[in-house]
């Protein structure tokens, strides 16, 4: 009897499960794909390799608070020529263009966050101090983008930008 009565039990919680997945489901919001993301794999979060090639992205929004905006204008990025083994590196001014020297690269800084938080498909700030810099970029060859993601500080290797000649690195946020 106890038997019966335990596997009672575990199909009625089965039974019970795909409803509340269908609930969490329904109570979701999904941004719509822009554009941008129907037409480039790299566009949305990162721009590495993707698995998802070929299929539109969702844009996260990007709400970065008055306060912090006001405070972290500029970041400094590590350029590294990788046919002349040569690095440098430049402040950059966010909303600005910055055209690589020797190159027909131009970088553009969308958003600037000190401590990058997603949640829910919004990027934003944790706080106003640095505690995991990223930058919002987008980089343009011969007016073409080739590149539109974020760049991290303290993780230099996720959705890095990927280029035959250059490689680039966020040191820090100013």
């Amino acid at each position: 009897m106890k038997a019966m009565t335990g596997l009672l039990s575990a199909s009625l919680l089965l039974l019970a499960l795909p409803g509340c997945r269908r609930r969490e489901a329904k109570d979701m919001v999904v941004a719509a794909p822009t554009a941008a993301a129907a037409s480039d794999p790299h566009a949305g979060l990162g721009g590495g390799a993707d698995p998802h090639a070929g299929k539109p992205r969702m844009e996260a929004v990007v709400k970065v608070p008055e306060a912090v905006q006001a405070r972290w204008k500029r970041m400094r990025i590590a350029i590294l020529d990788l046919s002349a083994k040569k690095e440098a590196t430049y402040v950059v001014t966010a909303g600005s263009d910055f055209t690589i020297p020797g190159s027909d690269l131009t970088l553009r800084t969308l958003a600037i966050v000190p401590d990058f938080t997603m949640d829910a498909g919004v990027i934003s700030s944790k706080s106003n101090e640095a505690n995991n810099p990223a930058a919002q970029v987008t980089l343009t060859e011969g007016g073409r983008q080739i590149f539109r993601g974020w760049l991290f500080a303290r993780f230099p290797e996720t959705h890095p930008f990927e280029h035959p000649r250059y490689a680039l690195r966020l040191i820090e946020v100013l």
